[in-house]
């Protein structure tokens, strides 16, 4: 599951405020963090994320996502199609 830009933003901006507010808590997170690094998610974590409360949202985000490439998409063939035409 990825996360939009402004999520990143918010998140790394958690980050920098635990690392200045608690710098011991922030190196033990680096330290597990190192430690799992090549660690997948558990399987049960898949089938949790797959059925959450949540996952209604992540499909109307998906649905709207979508709904905005074929948007744009028909958009620009149509811009595309006048600028051919208006050039011939």
């Amino acid at each position: 599951m990825g996360l939009f830009a402004y999520e990143r933003r918010h998140l790394d901006r958690i980050e920098g405020d635990l690392r200045a507010e608690e710098p011991g808590l922030a190196s033990r997170f680096d330290l597990f963090t190192r430690l799992v690094r090549k660690e997948g998610k558990p399987p049960a974590e898949d089938q949790f994320l797959a059925d959450g409360p949540w996952r209604g949202v992540a499909l109307a985000r998906d649905r709207a996502r979508r709904k905005i490439a074929i948007t744009a998409t028909l958009l620009l063939t149509a811009l595309l199609a006048v600028a051919i035409l208006s050039f011939t």
